[in-house]
This record gives C-alpha cells, sequence and structure tokens, in this order.
C-alpha cells in the first residue's frame, strides 16, 4: 500500500495510507502461517492491491513468469507512458518497490522502496520466481481509468468483516498451505507457543512478523473508521466505537511486541532471542494474553462495524 501511495501522489491523486490500507481491506487483514512463511505478514482473503488501486481510480494488471523480453517490454511500455510500475524483491528485502525509471545500455532500473530509498539496480529477470508466494505479483502494472468516487462505504465495511472472519476466494487455497485467517488466526498464533524451538523453521519469528505487521495494520484500521465515521453521520457512533476497539487491540499488539522486541537482527539471530524469551512461563503467559485479549477487541470492533451495516 505505501508503494501504491507513492504512485499515486506522482500521479496527482490525493491519498492518505489509512484511506489506502481501509478501502484495500489490508488493514483488517490478520494471518497465522503453521510453518515459517514471510507470506503470512502480507497474505489476505483478496487482492488488496487490485482494491486498493480501484478505490483510487487505477486498474491493475498483474504478470508473473514472463520471458526476460517481455517483461523487459512490460515495465518500459509502462514508464514511457509516464506510469511506474510496483514489482518485488528487485531491490532491498523481498518486498513491493517502485519502479521509476531505467536505462537501455546496459539494462537498469531506478527503483525506490522502504528499504532502499532510491536505488540503481540491474535488470534480473525473475523467471519462475515464487519464494514464499512473493510471486503472486512481481510485477504490477497499472493504469488510470474513469476517475470514481471510491468504493461505497458499506462495500468498504463489508469487506473489512470478511478480511477480519477469514473469508474470501483466497482463502482456500491458502489454507492447503497451512494459513490461518480472520480469528481463526489468533487462536492459531496461541497454540503455536505449545512448541516454540530456536530455529528458523520454528513459529517464534513469525510471533514476531506477525506482530511487525499487525500493529501497522490495526492502527490504520481504526483511523480509517474514523475517516468513514466523520464523511458519514448514521453511521459515526457504531464505527466510532469499533475504532475504539482497534485502538485497544493495537495497545495489546504492542506490549505482546514489548516482550518479543530485539533490534534489527539476522532471521536466524530474531528466531533464536525470540524462542529464548518465550521459554520463561511467566512471559509466554503475558504473551498469550496480550494475543487473545487482541481477538477479543477484534471481535467486538466487528460486532460494531455490523451495527453500522444493520443501520
Amino acid at each position: 500500500m505505501g508503494s501504491l501511495r507513492a504512485v499515486a501522489e506522482f500521479l496527482g491523486m490525493e491519498v492518505t495510507y489509512p484511506w489506502l490500507m481501509g478501502c484495500s481491506g489490508a488493514a483488517f487483514r490478520v494471518c497465522w502461517s503453521d510453518n515459517w512463511s514471510l507470506e503470512m505478514t502480507y497474505s489476505a482473503p483478496e487482492d488488496v492491491v487490485a482494491n486498493g488501486a480501484r478505490a483510487i481510480g487505477l486498474s491493475t494488471q498483474g504478470l508473473l513468469n514472463l520471458s526476460p523480453d517481455e517483461t523487459w517490454v512490460a515495465i518500459t511500455e509502462s514508464l514511457d507512458s509516464s506510469i511506474p510500475a510496483l514489482s518485488c524483491g528487485l531491490a532491498g528485502a523481498p518486498e513491493f518497490c517502485v519502479i521509476y525509471g531505467y536505462e537501455d545500455e546496459p539494462q537498469r532500473l531506478y527503483v525506490t522502496s522502504y528499504f532502499q530509498e532510491e536505488g540503481e539496480v540491474p535488470f534480473k529477470p525473475w523467471m519462475g520466481w515464487n519464494y514464499e508466494g512473493y510471486g503472486q505479483f512481481p510485477l504490477v502494472l497499472l493504469k488510470k481509468v474513469e476517475p470514481q468516487e471510491g468504493p461505497p462505504t458499506e462495500e468498504g465495511l463489508r469487506r473489512a468483516l470478511r478480511f477480519s472472519r477469514g473469508e474470501g476466494p483466497l482463502v482456500a487455497k491458502a489454507r492447503q498451505r497451512g494459513l490461518h485467517f480472520g480469528l481463526e488466526a489468533y487462536e492459531a498464533w496461541v497454540d503455536a507457543l505449545r512448541e516454540v524451538k530456536g530455529d528458523l523453521e520454528s513459529p517464534a519469528f513469525n510471533m514476531a512478523l506477525n506482530l511487525t505487521a499487525l500493529l501497522d495494520a490495526r492502527r490504520t484500521a481504526g483511523e480509517y473508521l474514523q475517516i468513514v465515521a466523520a464523511m458519514r453521520e448514521d453511521l459515526r457512533k457504531p464505527l466510532m466505537r469499533a475504532s475504539e476497539h482497534y485502538r485497544h487491540q493495537v495497545s495489546a499488539l504492542a506490549e505482546a511486541r514489548r516482550i518479543l522486541y530485539y533490534m534489527p537482527d539476522l532471521p536466524e539471530e530474531a528466531a533464536s532471542k525470540a524462542a529464548a524469551r518465550l521459554a520463561s512461563g511467566p512471559l509466554r503467559t503475558d504473551y498469550s494474553r496480550c494475543i487473545r485479549s487482541a481477538r477479543q477487541e477484534e471481535r467486538l470492533s466487528l460486532e460494531w462495524i455490523e451495527k453500522a451495516l444493520e443501520g
């Protein structure tokens, strides 16, 4: 969503990060993986990139496993039309980045991402790359469409309910890979505390990853609902109550994050540190209490969103 917002601002569109997170549904996602998986931090029941783009008047085209020549042509044609492209894994960590320029000889791309503010990188095609699910959208082309008001408020709220309940077209296939969505994810998260080891394949590193992703998501969920409440007098009371529960959830998740806090480390070191801390009975109990509290606040927020939709 950060990369999408950056492109939107370049194209002259006024959009806030919480609004984009809320409209896309990304603010309401929650996932747990039975095995170590970076995919857990961004998986969602629907395509949040397409949802977010559609909300601000853009269409998306996701491309995967093209030939090197086809990939280069797709990127350069988008840039030649003055629209940056989104990709994954071309700079810094394997996450989305913005491609905003190129050179033909030798083939190089100019990119910016969370981990790399600006960089000139050699063009390295990623044919067949699908590491931990990141291959879903290694390249996303954007195109302007007819201006629109954005998704109807009710549809945005229904999407919040679907995401938090773990309902959506991408859920069944993801569950086959050991992923849990919605309220079910919190229970799977707590169950994973029964066996925490210090290696990378254990749930320990997943716990630290999930906290980082969820803190951002739930903070923006509450802000998004406040924005909608300010726009719709008839929905103000229930949405403000829902927003309050998201605020409480952020507090619970932040407390859990403090239990697993560590300075930036290599994944193996982070997993070992998290496992060592959770080996302590009292800390493990406190951590479990925080996650269960977050689930309860999630459930209460959903009840208020449902009341808003019921009128």
